[in-house]
């Protein structure tokens, strides 16, 4: 019978064609090193434990069509209109032993084991002639099946200055085999023996975290694939990009014929993150990364992933046919994607404000109709607006008070243009109804008027933009989430106006306004900060004031109250450069990369290392360093790190953390 810590025999090949000698098999001459050739990438690499099955199929012209199919597939992933690449022929293989050997009662495990050492030996070598040659181009280093495991530890053996010159580690594995073929084999790996590293046997459980690897690390499993189909290798570069989930650029299936994602605790981690956004008790989050791809993870019960589904997702996802996004817009439930030639693509719950002409929902990205120029979008319960470069505002969706600007109350499921606004730099809607603020400092705003959230001084609804009475000057503006405005002026003070039912104007009162009121007692205002009846102003010198709904401790300042009409700085918090608030907690990025947040933490959501009881002074989001932006959507919180990772904490329903489980944690934990 077999040994448990058997390593089934595939014929392939890595990224690299391989020489037709190998140290110590019988009858296959030993080929000398030869010279190191250079180009602008160079792909190197190792095959696995069952390419030198019999002396006929050792060389590189005999291992069949997989030879030629992967590596023209790996030139066209990483070479453009002007780069050189090279492949590599490595006279090493990831053995020294002829693969068929396994298939006898008598293989001796440990032969496997040392097997993999001269490989990383052999490997290693050949790197030293490469570096020793002078060549300065990006290496690709490669591994397939037993030889992924020998390129991970080459890796990680690697001086630190030459392991900057790898720009990529890209690994192989097949699925193909079955452990049915083989009697009294143990299960075999779900995802196919090196995936990534994935390693097969009791042996192997020493390795290391995908955040020791370079960023465009990446893995291609072959065959029988219930996302990729049964091509041997996929096709074209599309369609790897089409296959990736998660930092693999295929989905596996286990032995019992049923979707698993047992075959990556690496490779899924997410990574090259430039931006995170997600919306109110949606657990439903998006990470646009620097190549322009966008990632999503959690609910899907309006198809706001993206993929094509309704199905959730514990791990982050590719959202379908996305390139060349620059920035991204969401509520949650409905997100936006600007591309850099100004088109914007939409997906999600529709009731027409996606803007693709229908209102039925989109599972994946649709163009939004006749809409180009865009340079950012801002969404309300249920309208959608798009600020072009032109400095015009266009504008879709449910329009029962006018809110789309354009003279009427008439829904509209693409875009029309709000009338009579040019010159304008930013746009901040809320609910039905929304605010402009020109380049010449004026505010505009138009739609419901109730409580008079317009500030045009009366009650009236608007169809088209009217002036904010009394102010001018402004260089910021925020809509609330209590029926209220706010305007931050030039001179740093700041004034609001609509409803103020908990003292949300900040003007020591809790009685609306039509028109613009000073906020009381704040000056050096930079940013404000507005939802859900509370408020936060970041001052220049770093602190934070807070007034308005506190009924968990919300505002940071120690207590807890229904509502609190003046600001008060919250203590001890300083040198910050942002605050979020959603639901009934808040939380602060401060300058030296430490988060902290205060308010409800019914789920742990602050991050702290306990949950339930409200916290109503800041506490600081334990083990987090680094960060750069904050997110939240009332029951999880997200941070995004300086170093592209994205964490999680909080509520875990659905995969809201995004770390394959649906425990909440009351720590941050990494996506992926």
């Amino acid at each position: 019978m077999f040994n448990r810590r058997f390593r089934p025999i595939l014929s392939a090949l890595t990224i690299v064609l391989v020489s037709t000698s190998i140290a110590g098999t019988p009858g296959v001459a030993i080929a000398a090193t030869p010279a190191v050739p250079c180009g602008d990438i160079n792909l190197i690499g190792l095959a696995g434990s069952g390419e030198l099955d019999s002396p006929a199929s050792a060389g590189p012209d005999n291992l069949g069509s997989v030879v030629g199919s992967l590596a023209d597939k790996l030139v066209n992933l990483y070479s453009g209109s002007t780069t050189t690449v090279t492949k590599h022929g490595v006279p090493y293989q990831a053995v020294s032993v002829i693969g068929a050997l396994q298939f006898f009662p008598n293989y001796d495990p440990f032969i496997y084991q040392r097997s993999e050492t001269d490989g990383v030996s052999n490997l290693l070598k050949y790197l030293a002639d490469f570096r020793n040659s002078g060549c300065k181009g990006a290496i690709v280093l490669g591994g397939y099946s037993q030889g992924a495991d020998a390129v991970v530890d080459t890796y990680l053996s690697l001086p630190a200055s030459f392991r900057r010159q790898v720009a990529s580690v890209v690994l192989f594995g097949d699925p193909r085999f079955r452990p049915a073929d083989v009697v009294d084999q143990e299960p075999y790996n779900h995802a196919g023996h090196g995936i990534l590293g994935i390693r097969t046997t009791p042996l192997d459980t020493d390795l290391p975290t995908v955040d020791r690897f370079p960023a465009k690390t990446a893995s291609f499993c072959l065959n029988e694939d219930p996302v990729c189909g049964a091509t041997t290798v996929p096709a074209t570069v599309s369609e790897l990009n089409d296959c990736r989930q998660s930092g693999l650029f295929c989905a596996h299936k286990n032995y019992a014929g049923t979707s698993t994602d047992k075959g990556s605790r690496f490779a899924a981690k997410l990574r090259e993150a430039v931006n995170i956004a997600t919306g109110q008790y949606s657990a439903t989050t998006y990470a646009l990364k620097s190549d322009g791809t966008v990632w999503a993870w959690g609910s899907n019960r309006y198809g706001q992933l993206g993929t094509g589904t309704t199905t959730s997702s514990l791990f982050p996802v590719l959202v379908k046919g996305l390139t060349g996004v620059k920035a991204i817009a969401t509520d949650g439930f409905r997100t936006f994607a600007i591309k850099t030639d100004g088109t914007v693509l939409a997906w999600g719950e529709n009731n027409g404000q996606l803007g693709i002409g229908t209102t039925a929902i989109a599972t994946k990205p649709v163009q939004v109709k006749g809409l180009s120029s865009v340079q950012s979008i801002a969404i309300s319960s249920n309208a959608t607006y798009a600020l072009k470069t032109d400095g015009t505002v266009w504008a879709w969706g449910a329009n029962f008070y006018g809110q789309l600007g354009n003279g009427t109350k008439t829904t509209s499921l693409s875009p029309v243009q709000v009338k009579g606004l040019s010159n304008i730099k930013r746009l901040s809607p809320t609910f039905e109804s929304a605010y402009a603020l020109k380049t010449d400092g004026t505010v505009w705003a138009w739609g419901d008027n109730s409580g008079g959230l317009l500030g045009t001084g009366t009650g009236t609804d608007s169809t088209t933009p009217a002036q904010v009475h009394g102010v001018s000057g402004v260089g910021d503006i925020a809509a609330g989430g209590g029926g209220e405005a706010y305007a931050v002026k030039t001179d740093g003070t700041l004034w609001a106006w609509g409803g103020n039912a908990f003292g949300q104007l900040g003007n020591g009162t809790k009685t609306t306004s039509t028109s613009p009121v000073r906020v009381a007692g704040v000056a050096g205002v930079q940013k404000v900060i507005a939802d859900g009846y509370s408020t936060f102003a970041i001052k220049t010198d770093g602190t934070v004031w807070a007034w308005g709904g506190n009924f968990h401790g919300q505002l940071g300042t120690g207590s807890i109250a229904s509502g609190v009409p003046t600001p008060a700085p919250i203590p001890g918090l300083g040198g910050v450069k942002d605050v979020i608030i959603a639901g009934y907690a808040a939380h602060a990025v401060k300058i030296d990369g430490t988060e902290w947040g205060w308010g409800s933490n019914f789920n742990g959501e602050l991050g702290s290392g306990t949950s339930g009881a409200d916290r109503p002074s800041p506490v600081q989001v334990k083990g987090l360093t680094s960060a750069k932006q904050a997110a939240a959507d009332g029951s999880s919180a997200f941070a995004l790190k300086k170093n592209g990772t994205v964490w999680a904490w909080g509520y875990n329903g659905a995969g809201a953390l995004g770390n394959r489980s649906t425990t909440s944690s009351s720590v941050p934990v990494q996506v992926g």
